[in-house]
């Protein structure tokens, strides 16, 4: 019978210790498990009369170690592993254990005999963690521990997939690998941090192997304990394996980890009764930096109405389709489909799209369609929709419904367009959506004019956007020292030009100086009038607009935008804008007075020249100051019940199937290896190398769908 001495290392953090060494004796086996406490020299007075009291009630169960000095987290542990003459499973005293987790970890460790050690999955560790993966997560509403640990073992793939180190907060090691590669290095990482990779790395130059098991699960608070004694060894970690960096980059990659945390995710999914509605948009790539206005939109319908619905976003990326999809408690990546044409390509309707968007909506139950965006998607939606018997709405985020280009600037910029397809064969299409949809939604009057403009029987209904910035009381704080922002990704189409122009027009005694929030194609000299503050999150926008004691937003798209961001950003942090009279950003400017418009030029001189004059006029300064303190933001929350009233409609609960999902999950995971271990190298050989992987073997025995196939077959042949 295999043994497994369990050490706790200890130094103070009571109430973490007393729950750590509770769970462990009420939810180990110990037939084949014996406990070792081992006391760091605690200055907490409580900490060894509590060990001594285990002890003496579990004498069998029990031993408790003390150390005459302080010896540091790698010191007490290698004391641990001497005193111990078995396998060993280092925990910190910051977790929680369930019933039967030894057990399982002790399994999965002797699997295969190159096994060298063993962590579990948690809620905070890093590459083990889950639902999200390399993110502390907090246990989720409605679960202990232990509901949260029998997920884990119900769903679990049982991969064991290899991982690049252990985790030190649960670490199983055999006693053969301590045998071959030692103790932990104590001269190099006295006092913790970096041990555990360290120790792993010599395991793996043995040929020896470190793995997680994916059917066990583990709380980690990491609240206390010898948290604050530790220090940064990263450079010493580095120095003594210098390949560190590029097999972690290697390993953190790899879709085996990742798949063990989306395949969780989506357990948490599954188990509940809930309506699924399908968002189809035509960019959702970077939508956890909240890249894109549609996005960000999309993101905060989610967030606010999450704990009543499920979301499935269908996007189109690269040569595939993805769908996204957001439960309660987690999302995951959880379908691809190839894609029918180029991502440049315009088209009306496509029969692969028909049936790629009539599986989505059968493996997902989907029972509403909401439309936010019809690039890179087909007027097939109408006809799966009625065949599904399925309702739909439209929101018009920009005016590629009403002219089929994305970023259609404003005529008084550019007044040649070349259309991409007949004008009037794209409207008919459109018209016959915007027709069939229960409601279509605009951001603002001047998007609704806009479109009544050429679908004049098309009723529109108007909801803002919100945003969930606290407003801030605007005060007229202009001295000597004028202070202007552009804020947001100003690219071509959003005055990157006239950025570039105007940062060049500012002279020494203007007192003058441009500050740039977010992203830009702009090229602008070094000068000591420009700052460039870089990406920002949306909460921390006011903050920044105080510290830099902005006076002026400069909002110049080219484009008619339909609602305009930036203009409802900077109003909640207290700043008054300056925006060409364009679009939704004008017409929200003209009629509030929070701030001025200025007909359309390329000139950056008569650019710079209102800008001064804007300064110099401090009356009707503080007459805009005093639009902005009345003018009320809408948050997100109040935007997401409008479009909650609509789903509520129209959208059922329905119990969504996981082995249907999971082998969706599977063939995207199978699908996204492929294109990754393609892209750089030797198709046909990368392709054989999977082929006859362990992995393809599983996989294999799925029916992969005939969309997939084409995004193989392209792959390999490149």
């Amino acid at each position: 019978m295999r043994r497994c001495d369990v050490i706790i290392p200890i130094y103070n953090a009571y109430d973490c210790v007393r729950a750590c060494v509770d769970s462990v004796l009420e939810n180990t086996d110990f037939k084949v498990a014996h406990l070792i406490l081992i006391d760091d020299k605690s200055p907490d007075e409580r900490i060894i009369p509590l060990l001594d009291g285990y002890a003496k009630d579990n004498p069998d169960k029990v031993t408790v170690l003390k150390n005459e000095k302080n010896l540091g987290f790698v010191g007490t542990v290698n004391k641990g592993m001497r005193f111990s003459k078995s396998d060993v499973l280092l925990l910190n005293s910051d977790t929680e254990v369930p019933v039967g987790w030894l057990d399982r970890i002790i399994k999965c460790a002797y699997s295969d005999e190159m096994i060298a050690t063993v962590t579990p999955l948690s809620n905070n560790a890093t590459l083990a963690s889950v639902p999200k993966i390399f993110t502390r997560n907090e246990l989720p509403d409605g679960y202990s521990l232990q509901k949260m640990d029998d997920l884990v073992r119900k769903y679990s793939l049982k991969d064991y997939p290899e991982i690049p180190t252990a985790h030190g907060f649960c670490m199983f090691i055999k006693r053969s690998a301590l045998e071959i590669a030692g103790y932990f290095d104590e001269e190099n990482f006295g006092k913790g941090y970096g041990e555990e990779n360290d120790f792993s790395f010599r395991c793996f130059k043995y040929g020896l192997r470190n793995v997680l098991c994916d059917d066990a699960y583990v709380l980690h608070k990491e609240s206390q304990s010898f948290l604050d004694k530790k220090i940064d060894n990263s450079v010493a970690l580095a120095k003594k394996h210098p390949e560190l960096k590029n097999n972690l980059d290697y390993w953190c990659n790899m879709r085996d980890i990742r798949r063990v945390s989306d395949n969780v995710a989506l357990a948490m999914g599954v188990r509940e009764d809930r309506p699924n509605v399908l968002f189809l948009i035509h960019d959702f790539s970077d939508f956890e930096n909240n890249v894109g206005g549609t996005t960000l939109h999309v993101m905060d319908i989610i967030r606010n109405l999450r704990k009543k619905y499920n979301f499935h976003v269908l996007a189109p990326e690269g040569h595939t389709y993805k769908v996204y999809s957001f439960f309660q408690n987690s999302w995951v990546n959880s379908a691809v489909y190839g894609r029918p044409i180029l991502i440049e390509s315009i088209g009306l309707r496509s029969s692969d799209y028909g049936r790629m968007l009539a599986s989505v909506i059968n493996d997902f139950k989907i029972s509403f369609v909401h439309i936010h965006h019809m690039l890179g998607h087909f007027f097939n939606v109408i006809d799966v929709c009625d065949e599904k018997q399925i309702k739909y709405a439209v929101s018009l985020h920009d005016m590629y419904l009403k002219t089929p280009i994305v970023s259609m600037l404003d005529s008084r910029v550019k007044n040649d367009t070349q259309y991409p397809i007949e004008l009037s064969v794209w409207r008919n299409e459109c018209e016959h959506l915007l027709d069939g949809a229960v409601e279509v939604i605009a951001p603002s009057e001047f998007a609704k004019k806009e479109y009544n403009e050429v679908y004049k029987h098309v009723k529109i209904r108007v909801v803002s956007h919100g945003v969930d910035i606290a407003k801030v009381e605007a005060k007229d704080n202009v001295g000597e020292e004028k202070n202007i922002a552009f804020v947001g990704a100003i690219f071509p189409h959003k005055g990157s030009g006239l950025l570039e122009r105007l940062s060049g027009c500012i002279k020494k005694n203007d007192g003058l100086n441009i500050h740039l929030f977010g992203t830009t194609t702009a090229k602008i000299k070094k000068n000591n009038f420009f700052v460039d503050h870089g990406p920002y999150k949306r909460a921390e926008l006011g903050d920044l607009m105080k510290e830099n004691k902005i006076n002026l937003v400069c909002a110049f798209s080219l484009a008619p935008e339909t609602f305009a961001y930036t203009v409802e950003e900077a109003v909640a942090a207290g700043v008054p804008v300056l925006t060409f009279d364009i679009g939704a950003a004008a017409e929200r400017v003209k009629d509030n007075e929070i701030g001025w418009v200025i007909e359309y030029t390329e000139d950056e001189k008569k650019i710079y020249s209102r800008i001064k004059s804007i300064f110099e006029d401090r009356v009707e300064y503080r007459k805009k100051i005093d639009g902005i303190n009345v003018y009320k933001i809408v948050n997100t929350k109040d935007m997401a019940l409008k479009y909650g009233k609509i789903y509520e409609k129209f959208a059922v609960p329905c119990e969504l199937n996981f082995r249907v999902l999971q082998k969706r999950l599977l063939e995207a995971d199978f699908a996204v290896n492929l294109v990754t271990q393609s892209a750089g190298g030797n198709y046909a050989d990368d392709y054989f190398a999977i082929v006859n992987s362990r992995k393809w073997r599983m996989v294999s025995k799925i029916r992969v769908p005939d969309e997939l196939k084409r995004v193989i077959k392209k792959v390999i042949r490149g």
